[in-house]
C-alpha cells in the first residue's frame, strides 16, 4: 500500500508541475481600483483554496442550522412526552 501513495503522490506533483509551467502566462486581476499581475497557474491555485474556504464555512454553518433544529425539535418532542405521561 505504501507503495501506491508513494507512485499516486508523485503522479500528483507531476502533474502539478507540469501544470505550473504550462500555465506560467502572467494575467491581470482587476478588483474595484486595484490591479495585479500574476502568472495564471497561480490565479486558479488560489481561486480554489478560496473555494475550499468558501465551501468549508458554508457546511460548517450549515451543519449548525441543522443541529439546531434537531435540538429543538427533540425538545418539543420531549416536552409532548412528558405532557402525555410517556
Amino acid at each position: 500500500m505504501k507503495y501506491v501513495y508513494t507512485v499516486l503522490f508523485l503522479l500528483i506533483v507531476t502533474l502539478t508541475t507540469l501544470f505550473a509551467f504550462q500555465n506560467s502566462g502572467a494575467v491581470q486581476v482587476s478588483l474595484l481600483f486595484n490591479e495585479i499581475t500574476l502568472p495564471l497557474s497561480v490565479l486558479i491555485v488560489l481561486i480554489y483554496f478560496l473555494g475550499m474556504l468558501t465551501g468549508g464555512v458554508l457546511l460548517t454553518l450549515m451543519n449548525k442550522l441543522i443541529r439546531k433544529v434537531i435540538k429543538k425539535t427533540d425538545n418539543k418532542t420531549d416536552s409532548k412526552n412528558a405532557v402525555n405521561g410517556r
